[in-house]
C-alpha cells in the first residue's frame, strides 16, 4: 500500500509543477508528462490533461521542445489512432 501511495504522491507533485510558474518545475513535469497521462487514464488525460496543456502552454523553446518529444508518442495515451485528433 505505501509503494501506492508514494505513487500517488509523485503524480500529484507532477500535476502541481504543471501549474507552476518556476519554469525548471514546470518544464520537470513536462518532461513527465506521459506518466501524468498514464496515471490520469484515457479519459481523463483527453478531457483534462489535453486542454489544460493547450489552455496553459509556454512559449520557452525548451518547454516546447520537451513538450513536442513527449507528445510524439501520447496516441498511446489518449485511446489510439481513433482519438488522435484531441492532440492537434
Amino acid at each position: 500500500m505505501a509503494m501506492v501511495d508514494e505513487t500517488l504522491y509523485s503524480i500529484t507533485v507532477l500535476i502541481d509543477e504543471l501549474k507552476n510558474e518556476d519554469i525548471k518545475l514546470y518544464l520537470n513535469s513536462i518532461r513527465r508528462i506521459s506518466t501524468i497521462a498514464r496515471a490520469l487514464g484515457e479519459e481523463r488525460t483527453k478531457k483534462e490533461l489535453i486542454p489544460f496543456l493547450n489552455e496553459n502552454n509556454d512559449d520557452d523553446d525548451e518547454v516546447l521542445l520537451a513538450m513536442a518529444k513527449e507528445l510524439e508518442v501520447f496516441i498511446l495515451y489518449v485511446g489510439g489512432v481513433d482519438h488522435a485528433s484531441v492532440l492537434g
